[in-house]
């Protein structure tokens, strides 16, 4: 049988061939639901919540310049489906990433790393499909690791967990036994640690069996909590965390793959370099505010938030519908809840994103001068102590 154009180039002895491809299609289909869930944070026409960019010019762009970037996109990631070998589609993705990352820094979210860096390593390394995916499978060790070992402080535990299981648990309900309140106590104080832990039992083949129900335990937690019969909140991380585990699933828990041996040893150099964003780097974000994102910290309450307050006589007769209801009844909206329900999309934590974004609904506002941002700084792990700022919101 004629092989495909590029085909040649990844076969190799190993079972990375037949992986290959399979990465490729579920990444790009990934990216092309996240992408259709999110569309609007790519075009200005509607937009309320303003841009934070990187260069200043490119969120003066025209939307047929926007529109052009972003059916470049959906093109690249359908060529991919059809066609995975192909190295010009995986780098023209990356391109349009980097460009809606310079034109508006919010839309560097965790989930687009890791689809860019599956991408360009795969692109990179195509005759060395081995070393790529060993190290995309060290990216999913790290990412797992950090999700987990950045929830443990008392933030996640006191506020953020008793939101995200009360569609299927809550904690002050006197009607439930203690035979069941003990055990779900003590799970979710494992949580974090179950967590962190999936990441390290990954590394190593007699283990990886056991990491992967835990995984899929984790996935099933969170579909029902967040998904449609639960709070139906940021439907944009949906696609990715069933991505993270069928990558994990392929990779590293198929009978082929459970047998690799331990994955640090002997690492290529992008090996090395997946080691060192993925394990190491995200060590960052314990004491940087501008690497929450990239140290994988989504929902563990350690990380800056803000609120936007509104005066009493605001009544928001600029503001469309359903955001006009939500403001006027709490008088109070956090830039989070405001992209979700504007665009379906997340937002990055760091002080200059929430100033400069937030300035985009000044001009809906009938008095804008008394309105405040309030900035919250996490935490420490020990305590519930958040460190407050409050700034005008349309300086």
């Amino acid at each position: 049988m004629a092989k495909m154009p590029g085909q040649a180039a990844l076969q190799d002895s190993s079972p990375a061939a037949d992986d290959c491809p399979f990465v490729i299609r579920l990444t790009s289909l990934a990216m092309l639901i996240s992408l259709a869930i999110g569309y609007r944070c790519y075009f200005t026409d509607g937009r309320i919540y303003g841009f934070a960019p990187v260069l200043g010019f490119l969120d003066t762009l025209p939307d047929t310049v926007n529109g052009t970037v972003f059916v470049l996109c959906i093109l690249s990631l359908l060529w991919l489906t059809a066609f995975p070998y192909k190295r010009l589609p995986m780098f023209a993705v990356v391109f349009c990433q980097v460009f809606w990352v310079l034109q508006d820094i919010p839309r560097f979210q965790p989930f687009y790393y890791m689809y860019c860096f599956t991408f360009l390593v795969l692109a990179l390394y195509q005759r060395s499909p081995k070393a790529a995916l060993n190290a995309i499978r060290i990216m999913i060790c790290g990412v797992y690791f950090w999700a987990g070992f950045h929830k443990i402080n008392m933030t996640f535990y006191e506020s953020v967990f008793p939101w995200f299981l009360k569609p299927i648990y809550s904690f002050n309900d006197p009607s439930v036994p203690l035979v069941i309140q003990i055990p779900v106590e003590l799970a979710v104080l494992a949580t974090p640690f179950v967590e962190a832990a999936i990441g390290i039992l990954l590394l190593f083949s007699s283990t990886r069996k056991y990491a992967c129900i835990m995984a899929f335990m984790m996935l099933t937690v969170v579909l029902m909590c967040l998904g449609p019969l639960g709070h139906n909140w940021a439907p944009i991380v949906w696609p990715w965390n069933v991505w993270l585990f069928w990558m994990e699933y392929r990779l590293l828990c198929t009978p082929t793959n459970r047998n690799l041996p331990f994955l640090l040893s002997g690492m290529p150099r992008i090996g090395v370099v997946s080691f060192l964003l993925f394990f190491i780097a995200p060590a960052a974000a314990m004491w940087t505010l501008w690497y929450d994102f990239p140290g994988f910290k989504l929902y563990s309450g350690n990380t800056l938030t803000a609120e936007m307050h509104f005066p009493p006589e605001e009544m928001f007769q600029k503001v469309p519908e359903p955001m006009k209801a939500t403001l006027k009844k709490d008088r109070f909206i956090t830039p989070l809840g405001w992209v979700i329900l504007e665009k379906k999309s997340y937002h990055l934590p760091a002080i200059y994103t929430y100033k400069a974004a937030a300035r985009g609904v000044c001009p809906y506002l009938d008095y804008p001068s008394k309105a405040t941002l309030k900035l919250l700084y996490p935490a420490p792990f020990y305590t519930l102590k958040h460190g407050t700022e409050t700034l005008p919101l349309c300086p």
